[in-house]
């Protein structure tokens, strides 16, 4: 009997802290998220309509003949949370010979004819799909945004073929341009980009731009593989 009036005074305090518990609040972000289906709740932008604009810049790390540095930037038009146009990605590049090649033509007194491609400039166009995106609590205080998306499209390339020849121990190697050109291109990459704001994200990137251009007189496949670090700027809707 004791047993079944504490049962009884146990349901009845339940029942009255149930009743006055409040209400989930609704927000129009969670009435979007609930809509949409997110698992990803609470996040700090949108991407669908808005607009980025994008500065960059970055390095070839696997060019041992050049030591070439890139600047540049993008414009990129976002049609859904996962699927946008970079409707103008630019670099330029800016090189000069490499110390390992430096010290190969200074030791090597019989080579005349050492050519490679030389980016000046390109501009593609890609599509981009940001399959993945998450986020990760620091500290149990803030949270992390970000995601993880795919490049790929096709673009034009402004090249010059370069020509180095040894010219002994004591002095710079000699160099002269073969031929220079606009070629086609192509270009696939990974990036990772992390929103510190609502309108600011900051992306790290590999990206590989082939190029079909020219050497030794005949034009072959040349990958020129970048590693790149850039700052964005999400501007509101478009409408």
């Amino acid at each position: 009997m004791k047993k079944l009036v504490q049962l009884v005074l146990f349901l009845c305090v339940s029942s009255n802290v149930w009743a006055d518990a409040p209400p989930p609040i609704r927000t129009p972000q969670s009435e979007y998220e609930n809509s949409i289906g997110a698992v990803v709740r609470n996040k700090i932008h949108y991407k669908s309509g808005h607009v980025e604009v994008q500065l960059a810049g970055g390095v070839l790390p696997y060019d041992s003949v050049l030591s070439t540095f890139m600047a540049g930037g993008r414009f990129i038009w976002h049609l859904s949370d996962h699927l946008a146009w970079e409707v103008i990605d630019g670099h330029m590049f800016f090189n000069k010979i490499g110390g390992f090649t430096t010290g190969l033509l200074q030791s090597k007194t019989n080579i005349t004819n050492l050519q490679t491609p030389r980016l000046k400039f390109i501009a593609s166009t890609n599509l981009l799909v940001s399959p993945l995106y998450s986020k990760i609590h620091i500290g149990g205080r803030w949270d992390l945004f970000f995601d993880i998306y795919l490049a790929l499209g096709v673009g034009l390339a402004s090249t010059e073929t370069i020509k180095f020849a040894s010219t002994g121990a004591s002095s710079d190697p000699s160099e002269s341009i073969v031929r220079s050109g606009f070629d086609p291109a192509f270009n696939v990459g990974l990036g990772f980009k992390i929103y510190l704001t609502g309108g600011i994200g900051l992306t790290l990137e590999l990206r590989d731009y082939i190029v079909h251009t020219e050497t030794y007189g005949a034009k072959r496949l040349h990958s020129f593989y970048t590693t790149m670090v850039g700052l964005a700027f999400f501007i509101p809707s478009l409408g």
